[in-house]
């Protein structure tokens, strides 16, 4: 595994995740979170769990590249569109088994 290589996916990952975060979250879901306020914490709640929730990004983007990089092919697009497929279906079961 090229160390190099896997830290700047890591942090390119991070920085993605972080911005789409903000983008749906600070963005569009805004109006939707702001007419069920009563339903969600504070924004000082929030801000208080910054630190955790930056934590966690970098850590699903490190785990990410981690899968990615022992598990490369050499196959092309047609790969990381696999890997794509695969762990958006593990993170929706995810999310769904916390639905239950």
């Amino acid at each position: 595994m090229n160390k190099k290589r896997f830290i700047i996916s890591t942090l390119v990952g991070f920085a993605l995740l972080f911005v789409l975060d903000f983008v749906i979250h600070g963005v569009l879901l805004m109006p939707t979170y702001e007419q069920t306020a009563d339903v969600w914490r504070s924004k000082e709640g929030y801000e208080s769990l910054m630190l955790f929730s930056t934590v966690i990004h970098l850590a699903i983007a490190a785990t990410l590249c981690f899968i990615y990089t022992r598990h490369h092919e050499g196959k092309g697009i047609k790969e990381g569109i696999r890997f794509g497929l695969m762990t958006g279906c593990l993170i929706g079961l995810i999310h769904f088994s916390s639905y239950a």
